[in-house]
């Protein structure tokens, strides 16, 4: 498959010799038509990793990448899990190839014992109790102690 947001595939088939299907003087031996193929947007991928395992204050690393969502962007959210308090949030446009790479780090209150990091494709406000077949990935961990 192209990558996004092409949605369409020419498939041909030909006996013999195969020819261009849109020349004026196409011979009958090949044969072509276009499949479209419904796209969803890949979930994006998150990597997380406590700046100091020991200690929660010194922040959590978050990376983050997303392919093949061709003029999209990706919504990142770190929630504090029990108050459901917004403790960052972030938005990247993909580039030129559909693609975004990002890492971040979030600094966490001593008073968060369990954030929930959540990033979309599609939604603008993601979760950690996102829908079956969203766009959407999320991890929920515990913080280190302070």
């Amino acid at each position: 498959m192209p990558p996004a947001p092409a949605n369409d595939v020419e498939l041909q088939a030909w006996v013999g010799k195969q020819h261009n299907c849109y020349a004026e003087d196409a011979i009958a031996s090949t044969g072509c038509t276009k499949l479209h193929v419904t796209r969803r947007f890949e979930k994006p991928q998150l990597a997380l990793a406590w700046r100091d395992a020991a200690h929660g204050g010194a922040g959590l690393g978050i990376t983050l990448s997303a392919h093949d969502i061709a003029d999209h962007r990706v919504v990142l959210r770190v929630i504090d899990a029990q108050s459901n308090r917004q403790l960052l949030s972030a938005v990247w446009p993909s580039d030129g190839d559909g693609s975004v790479s990002e890492a971040t780090t979030a600094i966490i209150p001593r008073s968060t014992s369990e954030v929930c990091v959540a990033a979309s494709t599609t939604e603008a406000l993601p979760t950690c109790s996102a829908p079956p077949g969203s766009g959407d990935a999320s991890v929920l961990t515990s913080v280190p102690p302070y």
